[in-house]
C-alpha cells in the first residue's frame, strides 16, 4: 500500500536524521501509521480507476432505468433480466479509463440516449439496447416524437444523474484505491454475473426478448453443437409455393352473397383505417364505446371474425394497399421495397375515373410512408404537417387532433366534381393516449386517468368524429352512393395476457382481432353479421369484387370475404420482443415464438381469451403448423424482394413510366434522405414562388438518383428541374447545376439554377442500361442547395 507526504510538507535537508534512521535516508511509513500528515495515494492504479468508471456508470444507468420501470408501472421481477445489459455496457465504457474525460463524455451521451429514449422504449414493450435501436433505424422518421420527449422533468432527470455519476465516480475511486484486490474482484464479480444472466437461457417466453442477440445467436449455435444439428428448415420449393390451406377438415363458415351494384351510377368509396382499434375497442365494462359504429350495422354488412396480419401500422397500410402479406419482421416495407411494383388499391378507382385522396393525422415522416405510399394512384396526399387547416387544430404527440382529418375530406369532397375514392388514417387512438386539452368527447373515464380509460375515451371521441363525418354525407345527398368500409389497423392490448402492452409485442386476440363494416343502404342494409374468417389483404379482392371490376393480374393470398376458400388459414406475425408466428385455422389458433421455440395452441371456440395451452394434446396438428409457421415466415420475403419484385409487368404495359414507380438502383445526397413528391425538408415542392403539388423526388446538391432502364429501350426522358426555396437565404445568392448522365455520359447539364428562377425543362433519349438523375452544388461557394425533379418519367415508343 502506498502513501505520500501531502503537496505542503517539506522534505527534511539531507545531512539531517531522520526521528529513528541514519542521515539523508527517509524511513517509509508502515502500514499501520496514524501519522495525519499521511494521505491516501491518488487512484493511479488502472484496475482502480476502471472499477471506479464501471461502478458509477452502471449505477446511473440502472436507477434510470428503475425510475421508468417504477413510472411504467412494470413488475419488479424482470428487473434481475434488465440489468446486466446496463453492467455490460457500463464494463466496455470503462476500459477507455485512461482516457477519463472519454468515458465521462462516452456515459453522458448514453445516458442522453436512456432518458430521452427509454419512455419511447417503453411505449413498444421494450427497452433501450440493441433492438431498440435497430427499431428506431428500420421505422426511420421518428426525430418529431423523440423531440417531444423534451419536456423539463426529463431534463432535471438527466442533469442529476449527471451529478450522481460523477460524485459516484470520486467516491469510488478514492475507496478503491486503498485495496486494488478490491477494484479487481468487483469488477470481475460484477461483468461474470452479467454475462451469465444475459447469456443464460430465459425462465420463461416473457423474459426471452430481454436477451442480446449475440447471446441468442451464441446460445443456438451452442445447442446446435450439442445436438449435432438444427432443426430441419422450409426448402427453397415450399418457400415459393406456400400453401396456405390447412391439411386437417372443418367447417367453413357461411360465405355472405356479392351484393349486385346498379350499373347507373358510380358509387363513392370511403376507407377508414381505425387506428388501435381492436374487436375489444368497442365495449367497455358493459358500456358501448364505439355507439355510432354500432349504429352503422344497421345499413352494413359486420364481419366477425377478421383480423390484421401484423400489428404494426405501416404492415397494415401495406397489406390493404397491395392485397398481400407484409413481410414478417419489425423493417417497414418504406425502407425495404418501398417501390415494390404492385398495382395498388387506389391506382384502380383513378382508372376508373375517380379523383383519390389520402388524410393522415399522423406524420408522413413516421417510416416515411411516402416512400411507399406516393405515386400509388393518390391525387391528394395531406398529413398532419401538410394539411392545409392545420393551424385549426391542437397538435398532439402523433400529430394533429383528428378532427382535422375529417374536416379536410369534407372540403375534399365538396371540390370534387368526380366520383371520389378516400383513404381516411386517424392516428389519436395511438399510444400514450393524449386526450386534448379541449375535452371535446362526452364520455367519462376514471378520474385516475389510467391508460386504458383514456384509451376508451380517445375510441370515443373517433367514433363521434366518425358520426359527424357520416352526418356531413347524409346532409349532401351522398350517403346513399357512398361504400364505407371501416376497419381497424390492429388492435391494442392491456396486460390481458402477460407483459403484453400496446400492440406490436404479441399475435393473441386483443392484438390482432379487429373490427370491419362495410356499410351502404342500398347495398348491405340489414345484411347483418358474418362469420367468414379474414385478414386485411382481403380488402384488395373485396373491394374491387364489390366494385364489379375485373383484377386479372392479381395473385397475392388475398381473397374475396365474398368466395368461398375451404380450409383457408390466417397468418399473423409479432416482432417486438421476437418473433412470434401466428397461425389460425378454423377454431384453432396456434403460436409459434421462434426465439424459445414456444408451441401454443387454443381452441377458440371453447377458450375465447387464450387462457389454455392444449398443445400436448394435439401433436400432429401443432406440428403441422409449426412447419407452416417456419415456412411462412421466409415466404412473405420471397414474395415481396423477389417475387413481386422481380415482375415489373404493371410497369411495362404503360406507355409512360413515372420514375417514383421504378426501384432506385443507387441514391446518394450530401445530406437529408431522399423523398418522394416532397422535397428534401417533407415539405410540397418550391421552385420560384410557386407550389407544385405532383409527383417527383426532393434531393440535395450534391446528389444522385440512379435507375436501371435496360427495359425500356429507346425511351425518351423527360422532367423539369429547379433550386427548391426550402433552403438557403434569399439574401444571398444559391445555385445548383443539374445532369442528366447515361450510361455514366452527361447527356444534358443546365446552367446555374437559382430559386428564383423558374423549373428547366429537361427531355432527352435514353439509350442505354442506367439513367442517373445527378445534382452538383452551383459552384457559388455556399452549401445548404436543395433541389427537385418534378414529373420525372419515361416514354416509350409506340
Amino acid at each position: 500500500m502506498c502513501y505520500q507526504l501531502p503537496k505542503m510538507a517539506t522534505v527534511p535537508p539531507a545531512d539531517d536524521a531522520a526521528p529513528g534512521g541514519e542521515p539523508g535516508k527517509s524511513v517509509a511509513p508502515s502500514s499501520d501509521s496514524t501519522d495525519p500528515q499521511l494521505v491516501p495515494e491518488p487512484a493511479n492504479d488502472w484496475w482502480t480507476r476502471y472499477a471506479a468508471h464501471l461502478i458509477s456508470i452502471a449505477a446511473v444507468f440502472i436507477v434510470c432505468k428503475l425510475m421508468f420501470l417504477a413510472y411504467a408501472g412494470v413488475s419488479p421481477l424482470v428487473v434481475p433480466w434488465l440489468l446486466p445489459a446496463d453492467v455490460l455496457v457500463a464494463a466496455v465504457v470503462a476500459l477507455l479509463t485512461k482516457w477519463p474525460r472519454v468515458v465521462h463524455a462516452v456515459t453522458d451521451i448514453l445516458l442522453l440516449l436512456y432518458v430521452f429514449s427509454l419512455h419511447y422504449a417503453l411505449l413498444f414493450g421494450g427497452f433501450v439496447g440493441a433492438s431498440f435501436f435497430y427499431y428506431i433505424g428500420e421505422t426511420g422518421g421518428m426525430q418529431g416524437s423523440i423531440l417531444d420527449l423534451i419536456r423539463w422533468p426529463v431534463i432535471l432527470v438527466f442533469l442529476g444523474l449527471l451529478v450522481l455519476h460523477r460524485f459516484l465516480d470520486r467516491r469510488l475511486a478514492g475507496w478503491l484505491a486503498l485495496n486494488s484486490r478490491r477494484a479487481r474482484l468487483l469488477s470481475g464479480v460484477l461483468v461474470s454475473v452479467s454475462l451469465f444472466v444475459e447469456f443464460a437461457p430465459p425462465l420463461d417466453d416473457y423474459h426471452e426478448h430481454r436477451q442480446h442477440p449475440v447471446g441468442k445467436l451464441t446460445r443456438s449455435t451452442l445447442a446446435a453443437r450439442v445436438t449435432g444439428k438444427l432443426d430441419d428448415g422450409p426448402t427453397p420449393a415450399s418457400i415459393t409455393n406456400f400453401d396456405y390451406h390447412s391439411q386437417f377438415e372443418g367447417e367453413e363458415a357461411p360465405v355472405p352473397e356479392l351484393p349486385k351494384l346498379p350499373t347507373d351510377e358510380k358509387f363513392n368509396v370511403i376507407m377508414l383505417s381505425m387506428e388501435s382499434t381492436g374487436t375489444k375497442s368497442m365495449v367497455r365494462t358493459g358500456a358501448e364505446t364505439m355507439p355510432f359504429f354500432q349504429e352503422l350495422k344497421k345499413d352494413g354488412l359486420s364481419f366477425t371474425e377478421f383480423f390484421a396480419p401484423v400489428p404494426f401500422s405501416i404492415k397494415a397500410i401495406f397489406a390493404y394497399h397491395s392485397g398481400h402479406y407484409p413481410v414478417a419482421s419489425m423493417a417497414p416495407i418504406t425502407s425495404t421495397r418501398p417501390r415494390v411494383p404492385i398495382k395498388a388499391l387506389p391506382e384502380y378507382f383513378r382508372e376508373h375515373g375517380y379523383r383519390t385522396a389520402l388524410f393522415h393525422g399522423g406524420k408522413f415522416s413516421f417510416t416515411n410512408k411516402l416512400n411507399f405510399l406516393a405515386d400509388r394512384g393518390y391525387d391528394v396526399l395531406y398529413d398532419a404537417v401538410s394539411i392545409p387547416n392545420r393551424a385549426e387544430h391542437e397538435r398532439v404527440w402523433w400529430g394533429i387532433d383528428d378532427k382535422a382529418v375529417f374536416s379536410y375530406a369534407k372540403t375534399f369532397i365538396e371540390q370534387s366534381k368526380e366520383p371520389f375514392y378516400i383513404q381516411l388514417i386517424p392516428v389519436l387512438v395511438h399510444h400514450p393516449y393524449n386526450l386534448l386539452k379541449r375535452k371535446s368527447w362526452d364520455y367519462e373515464f376514471d378520474e385516475s386517468k389510467r391508460d386504458i380509460d383514456k384509451y376508451h375515451a380517445l375510441v370515443r371521441y373517433e367514433d363521434a368524429l366518425f358520426e359527424d363525418f357520416v352526418q356531413f354525407l347524409k346532409d349532401k345527398g351522398l350517403y346513399d352512393n357512398t361504400i364505407i368500409i371501416a376497419f381497424g389497423d390492429h388492435g391494442e392490448a392491456f396486460g390481458e395476457h402477460e407483459g403484453n402492452f400496446i400492440h406490436s409485442g404479441a399475435v393473441y386476440e386483443e392484438n390482432v382481432r379487429v373490427p370491419l363494416l362495410i356499410s351502404n343502404p342500398k347495398l348491405f342494409k340489414g345484411r347483418g353479421e358474418a362469420a367468414k374468417p379474414g385478414t386485411l389483404p382481403d380488402l384488395y379482392p373485396t373491394l374491387l369484387d364489390i366494385m364489379g371490376w375485373e383484377h386479372p393480374d392479381y395473385a397475392g393470398p388475398g381473397v374475396s370475404l365474398f368466395k368461398s376458400d375451404p380450409k383457408r388459414m390466417l397468418f399473423f406475425y409479432a416482432g417486438l420482443g421476437g418473433d412470434k408466428i401466428g397461425i389460425r385455422d378454423g377454431k384453432y389458433k396456434f403460436i409459434y415464438v421462434k426465439g424459445r421455440r414456444t408451441l401454443e395452441l387454443y381452441d377458440l371456440s371453447a377458450d375465447p381469451d387464450e387462457r389454455t395451452n392444449i398443445a400436448d394434446a394435439h401433436p400432429k396438428r401443432v406440428a403441422f403448423y409449426k412447419g407452416r409457421a417456419r415456412t411462412w415466415q421466409p415466404h412473405t420475403y420471397d414474395v415481396v424482394h423477389r417475387q413481386l419484385s422481380a415482375n415489373p409487368t404493371r410497369l411495362l404495359d404503360r406507355r409512360v413510366i413515372r420514375l417514383t414507380d421504378l426501384p432506385t438502383q443507387f441514391t446518394a445526397q450530401g445530406w437529408g434522405t431522399l423523398n418522394f413528391n416532397r422535397n428534401v425538408t417533407g415539405e410540397p415542392f418550391k421552385i420560384g414562388g410557386s407550389d407544385f403539388d405532383t409527383f417527383g423526388f426532393g434531393t440535395h446538391a450534391n446528389s444522385i438518383i440512379q435507375f436501371d432502364v435496360s427495359q425500356y429501350p429507346g425511351a425518351e426522358f423527360s422532367a423539369r428541374v429547379g433550386r427548391d426555396e426550402s433552403a438557403g437565404s434569399k439574401l444571398r445568392r444559391r445555385t445548383i447545376i443539374a445532369e442528366v448522365w447515361v450510361d455514366g455520359e452527361v447527356v444534358f447539364k443546365s446552367g446555374p439554377i437559382d430559386s428564383s428562377d423558374d423549373p428547366q425543362n429537361v427531355r432527352v433519349k435514353v439509350n442505354g442500361n442506367t439513367l442517373s438523375l445527378v445534382v452538383h452544388e452551383g459552384s457559388d461557394g455556399t452549401s445548404g442547395d436543395h433541389a427537385d425533379w418534378l414529373e420525372p418519367r419515361l416514354e416509350l415508343p409506340n
